[in-house]
């Protein structure tokens, strides 16, 4: 995001105090929807989370979601296949444990 879009929405915000407090309460039913579904992407393991060893990140698909704390809701998620080519080098291994 932009630095002037971040600065639109929080002019907005200040002009539309309680806007979302009130969207939540007249849509309840999307607003649990949501939070569930939130619940369930904070237990998913994120990249920072991911062991340092290659060895230990098979070749696979995975989501790839970004992890900002300005992106609570992640509307942006790719899907990518990684291919483990080389295993760690024999020193990589030594700091990798």
């Amino acid at each position: 995001m932009r630095e002037s879009d971040a600065q639109y929405l929080k002019d907005w915000a200040a002009k539309n105090p309680g806007y979302w407090q009130k969207y939540r309460a007249e849509h309840a039913t999307y607003a649990e929807r949501n939070r569930t579904q939130q619940q369930t992407r904070n237990q998913a393991r994120i990249a920072k989370d991911a062991p340092l060893s290659p060895n230990a990140l098979p070749s696979g698909l995975y989501q790839l979601i970004p992890a900002t704390a300005e992106m609570i809701a992640k509307d942006t998620v790719w899907l990518v296949e990684i291919t483990v080519l080389q295993g760690p080098s024999e020193i990589e291994a030594l700091y990798c444990k």
